[in-house]
């Protein structure tokens, strides 16, 4: 049951930008991006684009190797994906960002993105299904 109001679509879109941000800021530590450049809204928008882009171009290869299998998949079954990507995180966090057979956390941002991107785009076929 919903209290609050907002959207499930909504929620997923907020999921998305709260990813893209954390890419942004650990690419910012790693010196990659430098954080003095990002105080004007072009840079900070290019670095927003740098991030989708490179998550796209990942969901596209991985779409080639997989198909789209997330195609058959309910969007609350992505939930599930994130949550468990979430959890993921927060151990690779306590482990200091150590990870022995993992990704690491810019896969798991990467994977949650797609994931919310794929929930939405089945929400929406679902409306138009309806």
């Amino acid at each position: 049951m919903n209290k609050v109001g907002d959207s499930i679509k909504d929620e997923f879109i907020g999921i998305i930008n709260y990813c893209v941000i954390a890419l942004i800021l650990m690419k910012i530590k790693s010196k990659a991006i430098d954080s003095s450049k990002l105080n004007e809204l072009e840079s900070i928008k290019e670095a927003y684009m740098l991030q989708t882009d490179y998550t796209f171009e990942i969901m596209t290869r991985k779409n080639h190797d997989y198909g789209e299998a997330w195609r058959q998949m309910r969007p609350t079954s992505f939930t599930d994906l994130i949550r468990m990507k979430l959890l993921r995180l927060k151990q690779i966090e306590d482990n200091d960002g150590k990870t022995i057979a993992s990704e690491g956390p810019i896969g798991s941002y990467v994977d949650i993105i797609n994931y919310a991107v794929f929930a939405l785009i089945r929400l929406e076929e679902s409306i138009i299904l309806t």
